[in-house]
């Protein structure tokens, strides 16, 4: 079998390294799947051995994406000298050319090749550089032009109040037959009924029968079954109800511009009595009654890194003859930990933090907001400076021989300065809730043990930020794996 790329190039190759990647937008171009095959095709057509194979699914390598590409990030760690990088298309690298100049030097610093199209380049040679560089900046106007296109569609459809993106709850895309070109939204009734009924129910004065939770698991059988998308979790009822589209109504930056070109699944009249009726659900109810100190109060490290709600369940899980107590990550299973082991580790944390004299007043500070801050730490500086002015004056004064009465006038201005300092950071953390301010002192351990579960929840929640990551370490040694701050990050 002849190699197709030929040349000295394609001699001193080791090693191929196959990296695909794919847009959400890219509809029409092939998946990192077909990628790789067809990379690996090329592979085993020029005789190269295949050692790593990297994909980036749903990224973008424009300047307007804002997703990391994680795979691509690991490109320099893992390429070397006497590798080939093979791509389906150039863009599949990037379509910026500051990255692309960059991307080109370390391939060129580490003696790599850079493979596509049956050609190897070389990055150190020039003239190869600049045919890779035409073939990125052709990918590169091409994004250019296809944002431009959106925007305008965005902009077209914004001034005459039609829908666009994905369908919302309740309706579908109506598409033309012959192009399949989108013609707008329409309802589907199956999904209408159970969004109307969900509307009855949030509106039913019983607050039992109008809680989310209860309209969530009364009809998401027959929302499944009527083809709906997503779960329909309490807080998805709520935002199909609250969201102005479903009534029909058109909606940029959270601002409703007037009446859209589709019919309401929802009668508008019922918007503002809804928007009323969820508010309230939301201030008077709090569903089920926790059984475990850090169920949803706790959150996933590797959610939170990627912006998302990152929600921390109980769960029970076998292990053999017998079950294990979790906190496990509820949105993908990022992390889970023993009960047990997490619950003693945090409550120790939040133990010593509690006794430590100044932790109230700071948490006083970042309730009041940043002025509250920098008020309470400014108080705080000038009892000490005050304080120490004290000292310093009754040591000078004994120095000094000063009489009695003028050494006990200075001192109690001093005094009065600092009790007026003292006042002022007590009547900021009277403003703490009771429960939390009465949580905090030497005593704090006492006062622990004698809170119920709900109370110490209470106490967690307004103090404390509980993070479980995952452990880099396993086995009886291994790290806990639970980091925990204090809600305004300023006491440690």
């Amino acid at each position: 079998m002849t190699a197709r790329s030929g040349g000295i190039k394609a001699i001193s190759i080791l090693r191929a390294i196959i990296y695909a990647r794919v847009s959400k937008d890219e509809a029409g171009g092939r998946s990192c799947r077909e990628q790789v095959k067809s990379c690996r095709r090329d592979c085993e057509y020029e005789a190269w051995t295949v050692g790593v194979v990297l994909q980036d699914n749903d990224r973008g390598a424009s300047r307007f994406s804002k997703r990391e590409r994680e795979n691509f990030a690991k490109l320099p760690e893992i390429l070397r000298a006497g590798d080939v990088l093979v791509v389906w298309e150039p863009s599949r690298i990037t379509r910026t050319m500051s990255e692309f100049s960059t991307f080109c030097d370390l391939l060129a610093a580490r003696g790599v090749l850079l493979y596509y199209g049956g050609h190897v380049y070389d990055m150190d040679d020039d003239d190869d550089r600049n045919r890779v560089w035409q073939d990125i900046l052709d990918g590169a106007k091409q994004v250019g032009k296809t944002r431009k296109r959106v925007l305008r569609a965005l902009s077209d459809n914004r001034t005459e109040l039609k829908p666009h993106g994905k369908a919302g709850a309740g309706y579908r895309i109506d598409r033309d037959p012959r192009t399949g070109k989108s013609l707008g939204r329409k309802p589907v009734p199956a999904q209408v009924r159970v969004l109307a009924r969900a509307a009855d129910m949030a509106l039913d004065p019983d607050i039992t029968v109008a809680s989310l939770s209860n309209i969530s698991r009364t009809l998401k059988p027959a929302w499944i079954k009527a083809g709906g998308v997503g779960a329909f979790r309490p807080e998805d009822v709520a935002r199909i109800l609250r969201n102005p589209s479903t009534f029909g109504m058109y909606v940029h930056d959270e601002k409703v511009l007037g009446k859209g070109t589709w019919e309401p699944a929802l009668d508008p009249a019922l918007m503002p009595r809804l928007a009323s009726a969820l508010e309230r659900e939301k201030t008077t109810t709090r569903g089920t009654q926790p059984s475990h100190l850090l169920s949803y109060i706790a959150v996933c490290g590797v959610c939170v890194k990627a912006e998302k709600r990152g929600a921390i369940c109980f769960r029970r899980v076998k292990s053999g003859d017998r079950y294990l107590e979790i906190y496990r990550c509820e949105e993908a299973s990022h992390v889970s930990r023993a009960v047990a082991k997490v619950d003693v580790h945090v409550q120790e944390v939040l133990m010593r933090w509690l006794e430590k004299p100044d932790a109230l007043a700071l948490l006083s500070a970042a309730e009041e907001g940043d002025g509250g801050q920098v008020s309470v730490d400014v108080e705080m500086a000038t009892i000490e400076q005050l304080r120490a002015e004290v000292t310093t004056f009754m040591r000078d004064a004994a120095r000094r021989r000063m009489s009695a009465d003028s050494v006990a006038t200075y001192v109690e201005e001093l005094e009065t300065q600092i009790a007026e300092a003292q006042d002022r950071i007590s009547s900021a953390t009277a403003k703490v809730d009771t429960l939390v301010r009465d949580s905090f002192g030497p005593d704090a351990r006492a006062r622990w043990a004698t809170r119920n579960l709900m109370e110490k929840r209470a106490v967690i929640r307004a103090t404390a930020v509980v993070t479980i990551r995952p452990c880099e370490t396993r086995g009886r040694s291994a790290d806990v794996g639970v980091t925990v701050q204090p809600r305004n990050g300023t006491v440690t």
